[in-house]
């Protein structure tokens, strides 16, 4: 007969497993997050896969980019949507027995030791002295944040640092709040993305009047450029002058309007202008949103991808928030041209997509027009989907893609798809089989430099029946272009890279592909042994070296020697 105890802890056990099965469910799920790719963060659909192992894996085109062993699956764990990070950043510590983190965590960035980190108490709460990383760090944006914990509480004074230059700071009070006044980052704070803002909190809430600020060069004096009034709930109010955060570098794109308790009322308008000495502001979009913040009647928006190299607006009407009929989308080249229509289709009462549409491809820009044209039902793709392309303005779009979307928008059969980093100069297409949206079979990556010329095979390799790569592979990096040609050459076994992969490079179109670096992958798709590796800056023509050195387990052992390679 069992004691109360034994009972009491069975109880225990059968409440965790429940709390287990409900938050850690198996299978995989489509997500969206960013990445770096030629110079800008872009929204890239990626993969995550809960194992029966208590496993997450992270899947970009069959590659596992991560495995992450989750040891409390009575937590809903959190994905990372920063794909530069799921490559990249790894925490290292220990765990305590009731899977609490303890002791001494620090972190590592492109298998380098970051110094970063700090103490976690018996109870899994930080404490002491720390250095946290900024949510959106990357390689452009290694910002660190230096402060006290209590308990796992924040303390006193916290400082942001970039490139050891103190860029931000502010206070908490004793309950981890924030108070008093504060210097923050902008989500897309980066070396090329100087946007701060500055205000006060009252105990966590803010309130008063916050400034948004600018600095074209870290160098340069801030210049204020918007911001507006919280009242005393932390609700805005009264006129705003709003900034977009991503690229605002190189496009300079304001919000102009009206809250009222915290919604938008009324009418707003989109203003655009180059980052130039002679700046001239242009109201290129807008619209109005009703008592209950709902766009109502005609709007013009700005496409989500839309830059100084990409110009689309998106015009049409709203109804209680949703869209409804014709809505067209319009492409410029630059500010001295007029927008022309290029595409668009129509929403239904729902704010679904219905019918014929075109509309423009992710990697929309000016020197890379491509538009995907094909039909919609109840908001979702149906059929044969054709990706059309064009260089200049005045040349007709010819076909570049195809393939078809079964009921349920998934992709099925054999597919034409452009490259990420498809370009006019470096025409990269990919062409296989999909099936129930996995990638399976051959695929081919080929290659021409100009519309008028063939496509070459460059590379390609198979992906098995579950879409995961395996065995040999020729495969591109992310920024492969014209003055960036590397091909990666080696072995997967069921999506993680295996054994010696080498790097390969080539100057120009007429050459071959030659080795300069390379290494071993073990069991675990970690870099282990003697390695040669590209350095980071070699991708974006701001460096011509590759880094030597040794690794452990993915880890590097030392600081890489960098040798130059006449990339000329």
């Amino acid at each position: 007969m069992k004691s109360k105890r034994s009972k009491s802890n069975d109880q225990v056990q059968k409440q965790v497993k429940l709390v287990e099965q409900q938050t850690w469910q198996e299978g995989k799920q489509e997500e969206i997050g960013v990445q770096y790719i030629d110079n800008n963060l872009r929204s890239i659909k990626f993969f995550v896969e809960y194992t029966k192992d208590k496993q997450i894996k992270y899947i970009v085109d069959g590659n596992i980019l991560r495995e992450q062993q989750i040891i409390d699956t009575t937590v809903q764990p959190e994905i990372m949507r920063n794909l530069e990070q799921v490559k990249y950043l790894r925490w290292e510590g220990e765990f305590g027995k009731n899977k609490q983190k303890i002791k001494k965590w620090n972190a590592f960035w492109r298998e380098s030791n970051l110094n970063v980190g700090g103490m976690y108490n018996e109870n899994g709460q930080k404490q002491g002295k720390w250095i946290d990383l900024f949510p959106n760090f990357f390689d452009l944006s290694k910002v660190t944040i230096q402060g006290m914990y209590k308990q796992g509480l924040k303390q006193g004074e916290w400082v942001y640092y970039f490139e050891n230059q103190q860029i931000a700071n502010g206070i908490y009070n004793e309950n981890g709040q924030k108070n008093g006044t504060w210097v923050e980052l902008c989500d897309y704070y980066s070396r090329d993305n100087v946007l701060t803002y500055r205000g006060k909190y009252n105990n966590g809430v803010k309130f008063g009047k916050w400034d948004t600020y600018f600095q074209s060069d870290f160098a340069d004096q801030k210049q204020l450029i918007g911001g507006g009034e919280y009242n005393k709930q932390g609700e805005k109010n009264g006129n705003w002058i709003e900034i977009h955060e991503k690229d605002f570098s190189i496009c300079d794109i304001y919000y102009l309007g009206e809250y009222k308790n915290g919604k938008k009322q009324g009418k707003w308008d989109t203003q655009f202008s180059y980052m130039s000495v002679d700046r001239e502001y242009q109201i290129i979009g807008g619209g109005s949103y009703d008592e209950n913040e709902l766009k109502t009647g005609q709007w013009i928006e700005l496409d989500e991808n839309f830059k100084d190299t990409s110009q689309i607006i998106l015009e049409g009407e709203y109804v209680q928030g949703k869209k409804q009929g014709m809505w067209t989308i319009k492409f410029r080249l630059n500010e001295k041209h007029k927008f022309i229509i290029i595409g668009g289709g129509n929403y239904d009462i729902y704010g679904r997509k219905i019918g014929k549409w075109k509309d423009t491809n992710d990697n929309f820009l000016i020197q890379n027009q491509m538009i995907e044209t094909g039909e919609y039902e109840n908001g979702k793709r149906k059929g044969k989907w054709i990706t059309k392309y064009r260089y200049k303005i005045k040349d007709t779009f010819v076909k570049i893609g195809e393939g078809n979307y079964d009921d349920l928008e998934v992709k099925n059969g054999r597919w034409v798809e452009p490259f990420q980093n498809f370009h006019s100069i470096c025409q990269v297409t990919l062409v296989g089989d999909y099936l129930k949206g996995n990638k399976i079979g051959q695929w081919k990556i080929q290659l021409r430099y100009h519309e008028k010329d063939r496509f070459k095979q460059i590379g390609g390799g198979a992906y098995d029946e579950k879409g995961f790569k395996n065995g040999q592979w020729l495969e591109l990096i992310d920024n492969f272009k014209l003055s960036n040609q590397v091909i990666l050459q080696g072995n997967y076994l069921n999506g993680k890279k295996l054994g010696q992969w080498n790097i390969l490079y080539k100057k120009n179109p007429k050459q071959d592909f030659q080795i300069i670096a390379g290494g071993q992958y073990n069991e675990k798709g970690l870099k282990n042994g003697n390695w040669i590796d590209l350095d980071f800056g070699f991708c974006f023509g701001e460096y011509t070296g590759v880094l030597k050195g040794e690794y452990k387990n993915g880890i590097k052992i030392k600081e890489f020697e960098e040798d130059i390679i006449n990339k000329a």
